[in-house]
């Protein structure tokens, strides 16, 4: 499926092999690691990591252990590729205030580059929230108060960060109006001031393919992470109207959607109903996605029966597995990927029939040294 379009027909037949419980595991599991898809051939890795700034992250970091193409651990740097590490750029109000869009995009090719290199196929980032107070908490993190400027520097840093393989995921969507206790926080607007400020920088980001030159594909940014904020009473990650109404329908998006780290996790009918696609819940997951202290609103865990005779809530968890293995497709994560690519790294039976075959030709290579040896030397006796 690599490259394949998100509306192509395929994707109902791969879906189709994935279990209720697999589906769930997709949207439980959206954090810096995503489980094993067996029904898929989906391989668990280490795949995401914050800012847009640049990423302080070496290559052994974001290896499988057991998987046959590890180069290298923490412990064992004797491959000097391990080493390898990402660096820091400017940070965002540094960037932005070049107010130049060819630059932009030579630093989305850089961060891509450098994350192409490591295997990392999405970034938390960059930050597109707005500037309020030249206190803010998180300024370092955004670009500026002008929402036009934020977002036309998201938009070409995301461009040039997708022609290497990088997902761009800007954060926090939306109305991250303060740091502190930022989990409480409930704004309320109009929609007016919501669309003109907060969603204008994210939605011109999103919308690119209609501002930027390249016509052969969509550029638009492809990843996303919601924000702890509520809109009024309603939490942002359990909210259609924002994250499929807006998102989805107006502006077009499909992809990776992600809530911050181990936020609203007892609502996660809401939030899968919403179209927010994954939960970071920061490897802390069981087969499903869930431990067992984790439970929605009313009591009730998660689980695959809880769904099975849900016509609006299977719709909903297919959609999420959509939308997020077709972002990996889209991404330098199929760079790991071949046509013998399996889940589970295991023995098989032509495994084990060429591992056989290279031990034989092994001992007959050396029998034939040790033959040829022991000819030269009966021979140069026998002249002498």
């Amino acid at each position: 499926m690599k490259f394949a379009e998100f509306d192509d027909p395929r994707w109902d037949d791969l879906i189709a092999q994935m279990s209720i419980e697999e589906c769930m595991g997709v949207i439980a599991s959206c954090g810096n690691s995503f489980r094993t898809i067996e029904s898929v051939g989906f391989l668990e890795a280490s795949l995401t990591e914050n800012s847009g700034n640049g990423v302080d992250l070496q290559l052994f970091q974001t290896n499988t252990p057991e998987a046959p193409w590890t180069i290298a651990t923490e412990n064992d740097k004797s491959d000097p590729n391990a080493d390898y590490e990402m660096e820091v750029f400017g940070c965002g109000p540094l960037v932005a205030s070049s107010f130049d869009p060819d630059l932009q995009r030579e630093l989305g090719e850089m961060v891509g580059l450098q994350a192409l290199m490591v295997g990392m196929p999405i970034l938390w980032g960059p930050g597109l929230n707005t500037h309020r107070h030249p206190y803010n908490g998180r300024n370092g993190d955004y670009y500026s108060e002008d929402p036009v400027l934020c977002g036309n520097v998201a938009m070409e840093f995301a461009i040039g960060a997708l022609d290497y393989g990088l997902i761009a995921a800007p954060k926090h969507f939306a109305f991250n109006d303060q740091e502190t206790n930022r989990k409480g926080v409930a704004p309320f607007m109009t929609e007016q001031r919501a669309r003109e400020v907060e969603l204008r920088a994210f939605q011109i980001a999103f919308e690119a393919t209609k501002y930027d030159e390249i016509e052969e594909r969509d550029v638009g940014m492809l990843g996303l992470m919601v924000s702890f904020s509520k809109i009024g009473p309603v939490e942002c990650t359990a909210s259609r109207e924002l994250m499929t109404d807006i998102l989805q329908n107006e502006w077009g998006f499909h992809g990776y959607a992600v809530t911050d780290i181990s936020d609203d996790f007892d609502l996660f009918t809401a939030i899968a109903y919403a179209g927010t696609t994954g939960y970071d819940v920061r490897r802390g997951h069981t087969p499903s996605g869930f431990s067992q202290y984790e439970s929605l609103a009313d009591g009730v865990t998660p689980s695959p029966g809880l769904y099975e005779n849900d016509a609006t809530m299977l719709e909903a968890l297919k959609h999420a597995a959509h939308n997020v293995l077709w972002v990996f497709c889209q991404s330098n994560l199929m760079n790991m990927y071949n046509s013998t690519s399996h889940a589970v790294w295991q023995m098989t039976w032509w495994r084990g029939a060429y591992i056989s075959m290279i031990v034989v030709f092994g001992v007959l290579a050396a029998a034939s040294a040790a033959l040829y040896v022991i000819g030269s030397i009966k021979k140069r006796r026998e002249v002498k």
